[in-house]
C-alpha cells in the first residue's frame, strides 16, 4: 500500500509553542509511521523569514504567508483591523493556492481558524479534511470587535460540517462538538504530549549554566512557562498570589519564561506589588531552550479559571513539567486532575481551587515547605512519563485517519 500524503494546514510556525510542542513532533512521528508530511504554514514574521522551505526528519515545511500577529522578541503585536483583514485574506489566499497545488491525499486542519479554515476550502480539491482542535479558538484569542469573535466562532463551528474526523485533547471540546451535532463516533481523543528527544540528555552543565546567569543558586524555583497573556492565561493572578509566597518563602525566586501582548504590563505590574525583585522576566527563548528551563525548577504553575477556555485547554506545559519530573500547582479543572492524579492533592502535583489567588498562594507555599511531598511527587512525575511522550500517543491520534 503506498504512504498516506498528508498535508497540515497551520496557523502557527513551527517555532512558535504551538508548532514546536504539538504540531511539529505529531508530524515528525506521522512521518515515522510511513505517512509523507507536508506543512503549509504561515509565520509570525513572515517579512524577515530567510528560510523559508526545507526539510526537518521526514517533514517537508513551507511557510507562504504573514500570520494574524506579528512578533518581535518577547512582545506580540495585533494588527490594527483594517491591516488584519488584508493580512488574513492574504495569507488564506496564498495557503489555499499552495494547498491546491499539493498531491497530498488528505488535508490536516490544524486549530480551525478563519485563515487556515478559508484556506482548505479553497484549496482541499475534494480531499477529505481531518481536523485536530487543540483549544477553544473563538475565547482564546484577542478580539478588537465582536464581528471578530463571530467570524472566529463561525469557523470553528463550521467546521464540523465538513470534517472526516477530528481529534480533541479535552473532554470539554469532544462535548461541544457533539453538541454541535458532529458523530460522537468520529471524534478521537487523544492527550497533549511532548516530544521525547527533546527532553532527553539535557546536560547538567546547561542548567548550572543557567543558575549562574540568572543568579538563583541554591534558591527555590517557581516557573512558569507559556505566553506573557493576562485576558487569556490570567497570569496576573499568579503576581498577586506571589505576593503571599514570598511573605512565606522569602527567597523562593518566580521565573516568567515566555513572550506574549502583555510582557511589559506584567514587569509594571510586578514592580507596583513590590515582588519585582523576586521576579524574573526570562522572555521568549528558543524551543530547543525550553526542557532545561523546566530543569530549572522547583515547581511550575499552570493559572487557570472556570471558564470555557479553562475547561477546554489540555495544557502543554503541565505535562512538559511532569516529563521534565517537575511538580506542578494547577487548578482542579477539566484535564488537570487526570494529568496530576486525581484528588484534591494530585500525586505528580498539587491541585488547588481556580479563580483563587490565595488558593494558587497556598498551593505554592504548601510545595515549597514540605520537602518530602515535594520529593514525592517528582518520582510520581517520573513514574507515569512515559505516557506523555508523542511517540506513544501519535497511534492514538492516528486513529482519525481510519474514517473515510
Amino acid at each position: 500500500m503506498a504512504p498516506l500524503k498528508n498535508v497540515f494546514v497551520m496557523i502557527h510556525s513551527m517555532d512558535c509553542p504551538t508548532g514546536a510542542g504539538h504540531y511539529g513532533p505529531l508530524a515528525r512521528e506521522l512521518a515515522k509511521l510511513g505517512q509523507q508530511i507536508t506543512v503549509l504554514a504561515v509565520h509570525p514574521n513572515w517579512a524577515k523569514v530567510s528560510l523559508t522551505e526545507y526539510d526537518d526528519a521526514g517533514v517537508h515545511v513551507k511557510y507562504v504567508g504573514q500570520m494574524h500577529v506579528y512578533k518581535e522578541g518577547s512582545h506580540k503585536i495585533y494588527f490594527h483591523p483594517l491591516q488584519l483583514m488584508v493580512v488574513a485574506l492574504t495569507s488564506s489566499l496564498r495557503l489555499g493556492w499552495h494547498l491546491s497545488q499539493t498531491k497530498a491525499d488528505v488535508v490536516t486542519l490544524c486549530k480551525p481558524q478563519p485563515i487556515n479554515s478559508l484556506a482548505v476550502h479553497l484549496g482541499r480539491r475534494k480531499r477529505p479534511i481531518y481536523v485536530d482542535c487543540d483549544d477553544y479558538e473563538a475565547v482564546a484569542n484577542h478580539f478588537s470587535g465582536a464581528w471578530q469573535h463571530k467570524i472566529v466562532q463561525f469557523f470553528e463551528d463550521d467546521i464540523v460540517h465538513h470534517a472526516t474526523a477530528i481529534g480533541v485533547p479535552s473532554h470539554f471540546t469532544l462535548e461541544r462538538y457533539v453538541k454541535l451535532g458532529y458523530p460522537q463516533e468520529r471524534i478521537v481523543y487523544f492527550p497533549t504530549g511532548v516530544e521525547r528527544s527533546r527532553f532527553e540528555n539535557i546536560a547538567p552543565t546547561q542548567i548550572e549554566t543557567l543558575r549562574q546567569q540568572w543568579d538563583i543558586a541554591n534558591k527555590p524555583v517557581v516557573m512558569y512557562v507559556g505566553t506573557m497573556s493576562i485576558g487569556y492565561h490570567w497570569l496576573d493572578m499568579l503576581l498577586q498570589a506571589y505576593v503571599h509566597v514570598v511573605q512565606r518563602c522569602p527567597t523562593a525566586m518566580l521565573m516568567m519564561v515566555g513572550g506574549g501582548e502583555d510582557y511589559d504590563k506584567l514587569r509594571q505590574m510586578a514592580k507596583e506589588l513590590g515582588i519585582a525583585d523576586q521576579v524574573i522576566f526570562v522572555g521568549r527563548v528558543a524551543p530547543k531552550d525550553v526542557p532545561a528551563y523546566f530543569k530549572l525548577a522547583t515547581l511550575t504553575v499552570e493559572v487557570v479559571k472556570d471558564t470555557p477556555l479553562g475547561r477546554a485547554r489540555s495544557p502543554l506545559k503541565v505535562v512538559e513539567s511532569l516529563v521534565a519530573g517537575v511538580p506542578v500547582v494547577t487548578g482542579n479543572l477539566g484535564e488537570r486532575p487526570a494529568m496530576l492524579g486525581k484528588g484534591i492533592n494530585g500525586q505528580a502535583g498539587i491541585l488547588v481551587e481556580p479563580d483563587s489567588v490565595l488558593a494558587l498562594a497556598d498551593g505554592i507555599v504548601e510545595a515549597l515547605s514540605n520537602p518530602d511531598h515535594l520529593q514525592t511527587m517528582q518520582q510520581a512525575a517520573l513514574k507515569v512519563r512515559e505516557q506523555w511522550y508523542w511517540d506513544v500517543i501519535v497511534h492514538q491520534f492516528k486513529k482519525i485517519y481510519d474514517f473515510k
